[in-house]
């Protein structure tokens, strides 16, 4: 199954147990198979900026999920294999050793063998109105979907399938927070998300490319290491990161640019450079880091989360989470870069935070 996911993650998902034949098996059993799941979750698409020789051979991967603070290498088929990053976003598929392969689907239909195990793994929506409408639902011929890690209800296999639809567009629209911000609006008695029944019109696809993006550049460097051995200083990245902007808005006739913060602080990791180079188990050394940064600068009165887009500078690590010099999530907040980048320091900025838009103002991916 393991091999399965990796090359073939539709008949992977095809050939996998049935919710109901999962929690049919024994505990001690249960943790040896693929185990479905059903969540809310980031979608991660990074890119592959090693070498020039290397880049783009399938030892690198380059898709990732993370559900319940664990981060699983992603393996997807059709719709979803053209996506770009997206948060908090329904998750649906099996997981196994460290990996997942993901339904093309954002909903689920159960059967009432899959309902009555669903019911007894994730929440319940509201099983007498249907999530599309709203109307009240007939006692019998309720049709049951899996969405978020909630059992969801409608009327008919047409409106599962409407709304499934809709999550879908939302997925298609620019920026990584399309879902999140319809749904969070949804839940809060607003209006429904894009392409439902009362909901507003799609919101266009140009925003996220083509709007001044905040950027914090976070310095940090390993346990045990002096922050005065950063190979940047505060100065030197403002400059860097203000020459790119302007790149930025001269390229976009004017329509985006970067408003960037540095620090003064140089942030201590709490692990070592072994640490990041090689975690323990399964864990996903960029984003461990990642979020080991974003901590110390919270801690710190910085709130990352309030920025559009974040780099994290830190000292040289090898390994195979670290084989590109720098990197980046494709449409999305989150940079790495690695080491003293020399005198291309303004155009590898220019290359990694395009990822983050990813898209110029033409509609062209910036690779």
């Amino acid at each position: 199954m393991e091999q399965l996911i990796r090359e073939n993650p539709s008949r992977a998902l095809d050939r996998s147990l049935a919710l109901h034949e999962w929690v049919a098996l024994p505990a001690d059993i249960r943790a040896q198979v693929e185990e479905p799941f059903s969540t809310i979750g980031d979608y991660e698409v990074r890119s592959d900026c090693r070498p020039e020789g290397q880049a783009g051979k399938p030892d690198l991967h380059t898709k990732f999920i993370t559900v319940d603070g664990q981060t699983l290498a992603a393996f997807v088929y059709g719709r979803r294999a053209r996506l770009l990053s997206k948060y908090a976003v329904p998750l649906q598929g099996i997981r196994l050793s460290g990996m997942a392969a993901l339904w093309e689907t954002t909903m689920l239909r159960l059967d009432a063998a899959d309902l009555a195990a669903a019911l007894t793994l994730f929440q319940q929506g509201n099983p007498d109105r249907s999530l599309l409408t709203g109307q009240v639902l007939a006692p019998d011929g309720k049709v049951p979907g899996l969405q978020g890690g909630v059992v969801q209800y409608f009327a008919a296999s047409e409106e599962l399938s409407t709304y499934d639809h809709a999550v879908s567009a939302l997925e298609e629209e620019r920026g990584p927070y399309t879902v999140r911000d319809a749904m969070q609006a949804a839940a809060a008695g607003g209006p429904a998300p894009s392409a439902l029944p009362g909901g507003p019109p799609p919101q266009g696809k140009a925003g996220w490319a083509t709007t001044p993006k905040t950027q914090l550049v976070l310095r940090v460097v390993f346990s045990g290491e002096a922050p005065s051995s950063h190979p940047y200083t505060q100065a030197a990245l403002t400059t860097a990161y203000n020459g790119a902007s302007g790149v930025f808005n001269t390229h976009s006739y004017g329509k985006t640019n970067l408003v960037v913060t540095v620090p003064s602080q140089v942030f201590v990791l709490p692990q070592t450079k072994a640490y990041y180079q090689a975690p323990p188990g399964a864990a996903y050394a960029p984003n461990l880091m990642r979020d080991h940064a974003r901590a110390l600068a919270l801690a710190a009165g910085i709130n990352p989360s309030s920025y559009d887009l974040v780099s994290y500078w830190h000292p040289n690590l090898t390994g195979t989470d670290w084989t590109a010099p720098a990197f980046a999530n494709f449409e999305a907040p989150d940079s790495w870069f690695k080491g003293d980048q020399g005198s291309r320091i303004q155009s590898i900025i220019l290359h990694e935070v395009g990822h983050n838009y990813p898209k110029n103002v033409n509609g062209k991916l910036v690779r």
